[in-house]
Order: C-alpha cells, then structure tokens, then sequence
C-alpha cells in the first residue's frame, strides 16, 4: 500500500461478510509504503481487503473478484495439479 504515513502502524484484514481476520500488520516506510509478508496462516475465503490505521480507522480497502477454481495445491478442492498432495 502507498501513500501512508511514514511510521504510521498500520493492519492489513481480510474481510468475510461481517467478520474480519488479521493477516499482518507493521509501520509504513519513510516513502509511505507499506507492505506485509503473511506465513504460516490459513485464510479463509474472502471477497475484500481492509487496511487499518493504529487506531482502527480504515484507510483502503478493495472488493477482489476471483477467478479460476486453482487454490494452494493442499486445500480441499483445489483443482490444481500437484502430485500427491490433491484430495
């Protein structure tokens, strides 16, 4: 995300229907850019992104259309190719 406030902490949510879940926070840069790497975390479906000031005031957010039915190789369903790991 650019255009922030430099230092500012800022959370990165995702947003399914009523409920929000965490994914990462951290500060903007002194360009105002922030950026957040999520390991290790299991999301759930979602259709938009929230991007949250220190003090819980939204500064973005963004509706995403998804497309295709290819999801991480060791979800159920996923219809990509990987061997051994589809169920």
């Amino acid at each position: 995300m650019r255009n922030l406030d430099p230092g500012e902490t800022y959370r990165f949510f995702v947003r399914r229907g009523a409920t929000e879940t965490l994914v990462c926070e951290g500060e903007a840069n002194r360009q105002g850019l922030f950026t957040c790497n999520a390991q290790q975390i299991e999301l759930p479906g979602f259709v938009e992104a929230v991007v949250r000031d220190s003090a819980g005031m939204e500064d973005a957010s963004g509706v995403f259309a998804r497309r295709g039915n290819c999801r991480d190789p060791e979800q159920m369903g996923s219809l990509c190719k990987a061997p051994g790991q589809n169920k």
